[in-house]
């Protein structure tokens, strides 16, 4: 039971921003990937433990319920982005968890070059061309390093923007970025983000 029809690849959401994959590439039906399974695309609305059955609500159809019995029930419900902790994270940030947010994000990355390319005052145009990414886990830096890619491979069909005054800034509240990494590996990463003209 899932309210999407599809697995998304969220490990290679990224590079949806920067075009160096196609979406179709992250996305696999559920339906395929299990074709022995009895997939249904519903809400669950309640679990019922004494007579061990799932109650679903199709989505897009208040009436329509279905119970489904059960001899073993797994919840896997996921995760959700905790904004709580940085106050002003929330109103100012961009999610990225699903696809939609990836095209969000892309979008809003064009958008700002065309901005850049007719902007005259020098400290507005430096604000449209600054990007923060917090978080110096695999998301954050994979996320950083596309968009550096991105925004400096892009300005090269701006006539007014040289990828000089592009800034992308990954921050970081540890005393290193991907700390599941083995320090070697990790000071390497920095090192290579550094000289693709990262912040760090």
């Amino acid at each position: 039971v899932s309210r999407e029809n599809f697995f998304l690849s969220q490990p290679m959401l990224s590079e949806v921003v920067s075009g160096s994959i196609e979406p179709p590439h992250i996305v696999n039906p559920i339906r395929r990937l299990l074709p022995r399974a009895s997939f249904h695309q519903a809400e669950i609305e309640s679990v019922d433990a004494d007579s061990r059955e799932v109650v679903i609500n199709y989505l897009g159809d208040n009436t329509h319920y279905d119970h489904i019995p059960y001899d073993h029930l797994v919840v896997a419900v996921g995760s959700s982005t905790d904004f709580s902790s940085l106050p002003g994270m929330a109103e100012h940030a961009f999610p990225f968890k699903t696809l939609g947010d990836a095209f969000s994000l892309r979008n809003h990355l064009i958008g700002v070059l065309e901005q850049a390319e007719v902007e005259t005052h020098p400290q507005e145009k430096s604000e449209l061309l600054t990007f923060v990414v917090a978080g110096g886990g695999y998301t954050g830096v994979e996320v950083a390093a596309e968009i550096n890619d991105f925004m400096r491979e892009a300005a090269k069909s701006y006539r007014n923007i040289d990828a000089k005054e592009i800034r992308v800034i990954l921050l970081h509240s540890g005393n290193r970025i991907l700390p599941v990494l083995p320090d070697k590996l990790a000071e390497f990463s920095h090192r290579v983000l550094e000289r693709r003209g990262l912040e760090i």
